[in-house]
């Protein structure tokens, strides 16, 4: 369905590709991350101090405890600049979640559910998964509801040849954490249902309390650009296509050069493998927590078998190993790059954890399956329109 894309439309491919940008651009950013609210609601300090009048007084004092530690850190011993810097730190923690407490003041003069929303996200230090099932609902709502505004004031809808209105449904849809089954409507197969087996928020409490104007950066200093959810698919006959047999999506899978065919795979498909007459079922996925195991020479080359398939980053799960030859300690079981041609694959059951990039993928395939061309696009521009979205960032196993 990928293949044709724009009903009667005879641009040239300059236009194509600004239309294919327009979406990648505009679909990656769905659903917003949390600093989203302050393009909604600004941090304006003149406002929000007049509303909290103590605000700047009480930043004062802090601020002053502070320079005295920072005074006293030179002719300290080392036990007691240890001490300092915990004080410092806890005194500086103290001072953002006063900023906070100021703004969530402020945003309940706006919006009194979402300053509730805030007021446990800050409490927790961002972690969505205490927020009630209402709760997180207001928090999507809110956010979604300005990124589409956006979209649509920059007329997205109107550039790709899509009806506004039915645009903001199936936003509204999918991110509706109550709505288990959507429809794709396509020109060339038809409707395409997908169904939800969890919609919900990853478990995403953050190290210490971000600052007001740090608060899209991770721990790491990079930008955090979508709501930490996750949206678990079960995948059939009816829907695996739209997924495997898209460009949009190549970066979701791992291909296998099975014996009995090339198959690709998501880490969330249980599978059957067989070699050498013995089979084994499980999740593969090329991530291993071994320390031996993890090195340049073997790092991303080999699939590790799991007893059960990844649904968080970071997430504990038990390897499968099989017994030592000789008796000794069991080891996981590996498939090493040319050992792929040796086994043969069997998916026995196929879902799909949709969470980052992946809901921008599936707003630009919910596009494009609307869209019809009388031109056939050849095999390269197949493969440019994946690479305009771009390498899908989504969850996946990593250390910490």
């Amino acid at each position: 369905m990928t293949r044709y894309l724009f009903e009667e439309v005879h641009e040239t491919q300059k236009t194509i590709d600004h239309y294919l940008g327009v979406m990648g651009d505009a679909f990656k950013e769905f659903p917003p991350y949390v600093n989203e609210i302050f393009k909604i609601y600004p941090f304006n300090d003149k406002v929000i101090s007049a509303i909290d009048t103590s605000l700047h007084a009480d930043l004062a004092h802090l601020d002053a405890q502070i320079a005295e530690c920072n005074n006293a850190y030179n002719s300290a011993s080392e036990k007691e600049k240890e001490e300092l810097r915990k004080k410092m730190k806890a005194l500086k923690q103290e001072m953002e979640y006063r900023r906070w407490q100021a703004y969530i003041t402020f945003l309940k003069t706006k919006d009194a559910a979402l300053a509730e929303v805030f007021f446990h996200l800050v409490g927790s230090k961002f972690n969505f998964s205490v927020l009630s099932p209402d709760q997180q609902q207001v928090i999507v709502d809110a956010l979604i509801k300005n990124k589409l505004e956006d979209t649509i004031k920059n007329k997205v809808p109107e550039l790709l040849s899509v009806k506004e209105e039915e645009l903001t449904q199936f936003v509204h849809d999918l991110f509706d954490l109550k709505k288990m089954s959507i429809t794709i409507p396509t020109k060339l197969s038809g409707p395409v249902p997908i169904t939800f087996l969890k919609k919900e928020f990853l478990s995403s409490a953050r190290q210490s309390l971000p600052g007001v104007k740090d608060l899209m950066l991770d721990s790491d200093g990079s930008a955090m650009k979508n709501l930490p959810l996750n949206f678990l698919t079960q995948l059939t006959e009816s829907n695996a296509a739209f997924f495997e047999d898209s460009p949009i999506f190549d970066s979701l899978y791992t291909p296998f050069k099975a014996k009995n065919g090339n198959i690709k795979f998501n880490e969330a498909y249980k599978v059957k493998i067989k070699k050498d007459g013995k089979t084994v079922e499980g999740y593969l996925s090329a991530y291993c927590p071994l320390d031996e195991y993890n090195n340049e020479d073997r790092n991303g080359k080999e699939l590790y078998l799991y007893s059960q398939p990844i649904t968080a980053p970071n997430q504990e799960r038990d390897l499968i190993n099989r017994p030592h030859d000789e008796g000794k300690t069991a080891i996981p079981v590996v498939i090493k790059d040319g050992e792929q041609q040796e086994c043969d694959m069997e998916i026995l059951d196929k879902k799909l954890n949709l969470n980052g990039d992946a809901f921008g993928a599936l707003l630009f395939g919910y596009v494009l399956g609307q869209q019809s061309m009388n031109t056939t696009i050849s095999p390269e521009q197949e493969k440019a329109l994946a690479e305009k979205l771009g390498k899908l960032n989504v969850y996946k196993e990593k250390e910490e």
